[in-house]
């Protein structure tokens, strides 16, 4: 047996328990006086006969519950559910938290602050620094869905598991269990306190041609005392977070196989405990070719190495010069010309020779509202 929550107004405590017959179910006991009933099944369809069901947090409303189960249909390992109150008694309408929360790996330990705006968790999945990471998610607007799961970061995680994040009632104070290194053994209990020089969370989503893709995320931050730090993790299905402190400059780069990097810096001076920033990365599909086999049109010189975006091929070449004439009258883009592809036969037409991939990246989005064909040609 353990004792996994206590409902808002004390009068109910939630237990786990296991047998034989079944994979691990929630239990419930409810105060009567000094002592408690005893633990009775959650009625409902919170337990699923062949599943495990364990942790648990209710809003204090009492009418909601969230739990973690590994039954069928989740989206890999242990998912966080929501159930509702159905009449006074039983629990209904269990619907998995979807993908903002739940990873293909394990997420468990739910437990939801005191005014129902923030559901912490742990997770194997996401951006885990390893094992068991605490994670972090906001209400939505629709007061119904989570937004985009953010890591606490360090000093609360570490490279071991760190799970069962219970933060006090303002959420100034919190109480946690890990097995990092420097316990007395097993499991222990750790406290945590944010402060004004704490962390900064920084989060969001990477993409490539619009789709989530996963990526490297390469963090490097000096602190205070002048040190630089280095950290690296992948961030599973494009979603990405990382928690570092405040008052500090960091420098971000994302990488995806195969792609150039892209790197974005941010500086967090005057931001108080726990901030988050959003920042969003899109890449987009980049040729690759050798600057010898390209020549420039009409006068058949040299083309230069490097980045160019390309609206449009023909291997009519009337049809090139038509679009060329075109956006030249148009005068939008820097550099619109023509060039010749000597390998297969094609006729280009560029509108811009930027000199990055994150240039690039944002002409070619831009051209792409007009020419939803257009892409990044890179020339070695």
């Amino acid at each position: 047996d353990a004792a996994t929550a206590i409902s808002p107004d004390g009068q109910m405590l939630f237990v786990y328990r296991s047998s034989e017959k079944d994979g691990g179910d929630i239990y419930v006991a409810r105060k009567a006086g000094n002592d408690w009933t005893t633990p009775m099944k959650l009625p409902g369809d919170i337990n699923k006969p062949g599943s495990w069901e364990g942790s648990v947090t209710m809003a204090a409303d009492g009418n909601t519950i969230y739990f973690a189960s590994d039954r069928a249909g989740g989206l890999g390992g242990k998912d966080i559910y929501r159930a509702t109150l159905a009449g006074d008694s039983a629990w209904g309408n269990v619907t998995n938290l979807g993908a903002t929360i739940n990873s293909v790996l394990d997420d468990d330990a739910p437990c939801l602050s005191v005014d129902g705006s923030t559901l912490y968790f742990s997770s194997r999945g996401f951006n885990s620094m390893g094992g068991y990471d605490i994670f972090f998610s906001r209400l939505a607007a629709d007061m119904i869905s989570w937004d985009a799961a953010q890591n606490m970061g360090v000093p609360v995680n570490s490279t071991a598991d760190d799970i069962y994040f219970q933060p006090t009632s303002k959420r100034n104070h919190a109480v946690f269990s890990s097995n990092r290194k420097g316990g007395n053994g097993m499991m222990d209990i750790y406290f945590s306190s944010p402060s004004a020089s704490e962390q900064v969370t920084i989060y969001g989503l990477i993409t490539l041609d619009g789709k989530p893709v996963s990526a490297i995320v390469a963090l490097n931050y000096k602190n205070q005392s002048g040190g630089n730090r280095d950290n690296k993790m992948t961030a599973e299905n494009g979603m990405y977070s990382v928690s570092v402190r405040n008052s500090e400059d960091y420098n971000l780069k994302f990488t995806v196989k195969g792609k150039e990097a892209l790197a974005r810096t941010f500086t967090s001076g005057d931001i108080k405990s726990y901030p988050t920033k959003e920042i969003n990365v899109e890449f987009v599909s980049m040729r690759t070719d050798t600057s010898t086999n390209f020549q420039n049109e009409p006068d058949e010189t040299a083309v230069d190495p490097g980045f160019y975006v390309v609206i449009g091929s023909f291997m009519n070449v009337e049809n090139a010069i038509r679009l060329e004439e075109s956006e030249r009258a148009r005068g939008v883009y820097p550099k619109v010309q023509r060039v010749f592809n000597k390998n297969n036969g094609y006729m280009y037409v560029t509108v811009a020779h930027p000199d990055s991939h994150e240039s690039s990246t944002k002409v070619v989005q831009e051209a792409r509202k007009m020419y939803p064909d257009a892409w990044i040609q890179f020339l070695k």
